[in-house]
């Protein structure tokens, strides 16, 4: 249980940080409302990175709290790891490429890794059920 809590709350400060983050952003930029149109304006960057992780960690986070319930095997540990590394890659990639027009290899890590121990997590949920 450690382990997916400890993941749980990274990843929740993910999300925390980088809404903070944001609005760090937005201050400085005097920019209220609203994303900059220019794919390599921090603001954009920032909001996008911040908006991706608010679109997955959430439904992820859930996913690590009910396998956590059924004491997973050390494989499905070592996944959760994988998998909060991963969002933190994705979202660091987000923040520093250059443009949004061009993946850079953070962002192509973190969102492949995602989409792949996603899966299994999901996979596993389901499997939790014919336990």
């Amino acid at each position: 249980m450690v382990v997916a809590y400890l993941c749980i709350a990274l990843l929740g400060l993910l999300l925390t940080l980088g809404g903070f983050y944001v609005s760090l952003i937005r201050g400085k930029t005097d920019v209220v409302g609203g994303v900059p149109m220019p794919l390599n304006d921090t603001l954009h960057k920032a909001i996008r990175a911040h908006g991706n992780s608010a679109e997955y960690n959430g439904f992820i986070a859930l996913t690590f709290y009910i396998l956590s319930q059924h004491q997973p095997p050390t494989w499905l540990l070592i996944c959760m790891i994988w998998l909060t590394v991963a969002r933190y890659t994705h979202f660091i990639g987000l923040l520093t490429c250059e443009t949004m027009a061009k993946p850079n290899l953070l962002r192509f890590f973190g969102a492949g890794s995602t989409f792949v121990a996603g899966s299994i997590m999901c996979v596993s949920v389901a499997l939790v059920a014919y336990r």
